[in-house]
């Protein structure tokens, strides 16, 4: 068993595992009301945010970004075994 589940911990785990869904559900309702309302304002179409291709300057941004919340959900299980998440 992984360092991070003994003692007890499993059920901090699940706590932090609920915690996350929760927030990323209210992320997802958030984006979705606000693209609807740009959509409905005719500021961009319906369609446009999913085929939407972010430049270099965007894709680089958004790659930080993913390593960074990698890092600080991931960050303690990931330093238990000695992995080191690089920047992409």
């Amino acid at each position: 068993m992984p360092k991070y589940l003994q003692n007890g911990t499993v059920e901090d785990v699940a706590r932090m595992v609920e915690s996350l869904t929760e927030e990323l559900w209210i992320l997802k309702d958030r984006v979705a009301v606000l693209e609807q309302l740009l959509v409905d304002k005719a500021v961009f179409g319906a369609t446009e945010v999913d085929e939407h291709e972010p430049d270099e300057e965007l894709s680089a941004l958004l790659r930080r970004e993913r390593q960074r919340v990698i890092r600080k959900v991931l960050g303690a299980p990931l330093v238990s075994y000695g992995t080191v998440v690089k920047d992409a």
